[in-house]
């Protein structure tokens, strides 16, 4: 993995940067292939790191002796249910550890960190100078760093029902679980009615 500059977005708006030019930098942010990360960081990242819905982390990289931005995620705190009947017996046993059985659901009540948002940035090319699978591994070592403070072992993820980026989080160790009908204010973001739910294991 080449060298990358983990940036919190918290500190570009509590620090003296420009604020101009931190707008500039968000919005030259384009993901033609899902325009929910797109429109995040244009609209509402700002917002919701002041707010402290979540944290929104900004990955640059050097091009031609420059850092631009290549990617960025997006990390919240999130409770979902789970039937430990869609997991393996591994993955289940690991997530009792973690979770509270919820006896009028009949699953259990599992509290850890979301990924809200993973994105990398198609604006000049910008894309080929990160892969996608470093760009999740540098989130879920910010999710590990979390729960050394916090606790916890499990990071979470909800994603299109696409084969291709099924199989991508597949690889990269996350298991899927079940499904999410989409909110009201979701559903001109996604194609489909619902997001596939996924979790993974942090050793």
């Amino acid at each position: 993995m080449m060298g990358y500059q983990k940036v919190n977005l918290s500190e570009l708006l509590s620090g003296t940067e420009d604020a101009e030019q931190l707008h500039r930098i968000l919005s030259d942010f384009s993901c033609p292939y899902n325009k929910d990360v797109e429109d995040f960081l244009h609209t509402k990242a700002i917002e919701f790191t002041r707010q402290g819905y979540s944290a929104t982390y900004l990955i640059f990289a050097s091009y031609q002796n420059h850092p631009v931005l290549v990617g960025y995620f997006a990390l919240a705190p999130k409770f979902f249910h789970i039937n430990l009947k869609n997991t393996s017996k591994t993955l289940g046993k690991r997530i009792r550890k973690f979770a509270r059985y919820d006896e009028g659901m009949k699953r259990y009540l599992v509290s850890s960190i979301l990924i809200g948002q993973l994105g990398k940035n198609y604006t000049h090319g910008y894309d080929a100078l990160i892969r996608g699978e470093e760009l999740l591994k540098i989130a879920c070592d910010t999710v590990r760093e979390a729960q050394r403070i916090t606790g916890g072992r499990l990071v979470y993820l909800e994603c299109e029902d696409v084969p291709s980026l099924i199989h991508f989080y597949e690889e990269n160790g996350f298991s899927s679980f079940g499904t999410r009908e989409l909110d009201g204010d979701e559903k001109d973001a996604f194609s489909g009615k619902y997001l596939i739910q996924m979790v993974k294991y942090l050793k």
